[in-house]
């Protein structure tokens, strides 16, 4: 999914590898996160995980990218 679009400077963390990823996270626990994925279900998941490893401000982006293409919002594929 991410090869097919992305919001620019989103960081691809796969929802199964999470775990492994906190730490490299850790540098963002005091800033705003915003998950997201394809319909926003996954977000959802990782979001809550997050929250669990003691980030705070974690969001999910609603309808996931599905809803931010249907507004017309820039993705790329870089």
């Amino acid at each position: 999914e991410f090869q097919q679009g992305h919001i620019l400077n989103a960081l691809h963390v796969p929802e199964p590898q999470l775990d492994s990823w906190i730490e490299k996270l850790a540098k963002y626990r005091s800033r705003p996160i915003i998950t997201t994925c394809r319909t926003g279900q996954s977000g959802a998941k990782v979001a809550g995980a997050l929250r669990k490893h003691g980030f705070e401000r974690v969001y999910t982006l609603s309808g996931g990218l599905a809803a931010w293409e249907g507004a017309s919002l820039p993705l790329t594929k870089k």
